[in-house]
């Protein structure tokens, strides 16, 4: 049985036949353990939006976080999802937890971002600011997929992630991770963590915040 409705698959439909460019890949990792109903939404979810594009989104399950792919692309929990574009590898735009309520949307256009050579809708300034960081980078944003104000800050994350690949971001669902939330005291989202914790703050910032944050981090 479908995930989305009949009307919200026409509406993915449509909108991936008017705006995906170039092939995209989803690297779904699961393990076989974890028997939990948001892992196996998640991965049911990606199949059917997979189907739903013409072809344009090439979809690969992968098991184990011990898997020669898990390691190059540095998966360390699971359910995770790494999106790149075609023939250009590369570990730093991640899901990790079901991306489905508001979370959905971000999935969406994180997709049809790459899908159009990672044209991202920020400042020229600011896109040169973040494409001239030379250290390593770390952006976890914490979300919950009933929280509307979540998406934005998603987004921006992404957005800097695609700008340049010193820069990691995550979309962390705080309750299927809740450990990870406990370690740094997520109660409200979204909360952005950078590096580890140098930097935090909780709710969806402008661009140029979120790249002042990361200054301070560094």
């Amino acid at each position: 049985m479908p995930l989305l409705k009949e009307k919200d698959q026409q509406a993915v439909r449509e909108r991936f036949a008017k705006e995906l460019k170039n092939p995209v890949k989803i690297n779904f990792f699961f393990s076989r353990e974890d028997t939990s109903e948001e892992t196996r939404i998640t991965g049911e979810l990606m199949d059917e939006i997979g189907g739903l594009s013409e072809g344009k989104l090439d979809v690969e399950s992968i098991e184990g976080k011990d898997s020669e792919r898990a390691r190059r692309l540095r998966v360390d929990k699971m359910p995770a999802l790494v999106i790149y574009g075609d023939g250009d590898e590369r570990d730093n735009i991640r899901f990790f937890g079901l991306p489905a309520g508001h979370e959905f949307a971000t999935l969406l256009h994180t997709l049809i971002t790459v899908s159009n050579d990672y044209h991202v809708e920020l400042p020229d300034a600011l896109v040169e600011k973040v494409r001239a960081i030379d250290k390593p980078v770390k952006i976890q944003v914490f979300v919950t997929t009933s929280c509307p104000h979540c998406p934005p800050a998603v987004v921006v994350s992404h957005y800097f992630a695609m700008l340049n690949p010193m820069i990691t971001s995550e979309m962390i669902e705080a309750n299927q991770f809740d450990d990870l939330s406990r370690r740094y005291g997520v109660q409200s989202v979204p909360m952005t963590v950078i590096n580890e914790g140098k930097q935090t703050f909780i709710g969806s910032r402008k661009p140029e915040e979120l790249y002042n944050a990361i200054e301070k981090a560094l």
